[in-house]
């Protein structure tokens, strides 16, 4: 734990493992298997791979990296016939045999490209979700760190979603912030509900005011951000691992931010936090506060994260695809 996304080549990274996207041969090929063989020494690595003769669809299997890194891993992904043929299923597996390999091999750091992207066929957005999903999957039971290397331009990678909602994100301020926002919203309520239905205006009014009740547990001002986050944490009776791995930040980061109560985090950190534990925009603010930062409507990254909060899209990963895909800085990393 924990995974940065990062625009590069994958024969530069200097991590413990290095993920070749193979065939089912283990043959260089071209692409990134073929600058993978060339980096790391093209008659060493085949011989190696010869040795072992074969890896099937889906699974995974390492040689030394000679000239690359201590270890190659090899994986085999799927290819992209018609979405319907178990191609993201082989996918996610491929991933998720490299990761058990590196930990097996007791590995600190693996850097992945974006398997099956290339000539096999698979769409680039959906290539990246299950990239995404799989490893973060993985990366909440485990300290591995992990880069996934993206060659391309970002914009390249937009879905249909992540582009609605980054039109949805680029206008004007959609909604004024602390106690003046969360009096419209109860305001509103009143009126009607989400639904437009007067009848379920009261039910959704009282949802307002536990939020309201609830930001007032933490929302002490003399309190350091160390101290809040900590009577958060405890107020949801959450464990540090899950708190750090769902933030997609370094245990020893956070172990920092626990033993010193007046360590102040980056904005980044702070904002990573606060999707971890699942704050709504309110809190998150009041959170943010305590560490001398706020959210700015004249800040991209800052409208994503805003509408992230604003619709519970607290998944780390989901919510760095989307900003990594927009050329904005994803949360947590290394």
């Amino acid at each position: 734990m924990p995974l940065t996304i990062v625009r590069g080549d994958i024969c530069d990274q200097k991590t413990d493992a290095v993920v070749n996207a193979a065939n089912s041969d283990l043959l260089a090929g071209g692409g990134v298997c073929g600058a993978i063989f060339n980096k790391a020494g093209y008659q060493q690595l085949q011989q190696a791979c010869d040795e072992i003769g074969h890896c099937d669809t889906g699974k995974a299997v390492y040689t030394p990296g000679f000239a690359l890194s201590r270890y190659i891993i090899h994986a085999v992904g799927p290819i992209y016939r018609d979405g319907r043929s178990g191609e993201r299923e082989l996918l996610t597996s491929a991933y998720q045999s490299s990761l058990r390999i590196a930990d097996e091999l007791e590995l600190e750091s693996i850097a992945f490209p974006l398997i099956s992207a290339g000539i096999y066929g698979y769409p680039k957005a959906e290539a990246l979700q299950v990239a995404v999903e799989s490893i973060g999957s993985y990366l909440l039971s485990s300290d591995l760190q992990v880069r996934l290397i993206i060659y391309d331009e970002p914009a390249e990678y937009q879905s249909a979603r992540s582009l609605r909602i980054a039109q949805l994100c680029h206008p004007e301020p959609r909604r004024m912030s602390g106690a003046n926002y969360l009096g419209a919203s109860f305001a509103q309520s009143m009126i009607a509900g989400k639904d437009g239905n007067v009848a379920s205006a009261k039910m959704e009014s009282e949802m307002v005011y536990e939020t309201v009740q609830a930001d007032r547990d933490f929302r002490t001002t003399e309190d350091s951000f160390s101290t809040a986050l900590f009577k958060i944490i405890d107020s949801k009776m959450m464990l540090d691992t899950d708190v750090y791995r769902r933030a997609n930040i370094d245990r020893k980061l956070f172990s920092k931010i626990r033993s010193d109560k007046h360590y102040q985090p980056s904005k980044n950190t702070a904002l990573a936090l606060c999707i971890a534990l699942k704050l709504n925009g309110q809190q998150a603010n009041e959170l943010l506060a305590k560490a001398g930062y706020t959210l700015s409507h004249a800040s991209l990254f800052d409208v994503i994260i805003e509408y992230c909060l604003d619709h519970e899209i607290y998944n780390i990963y989901e919510v760095n695809e989307l900003l990594f895909v927009n050329s904005q800085k994803t949360l947590g990393g290394y």
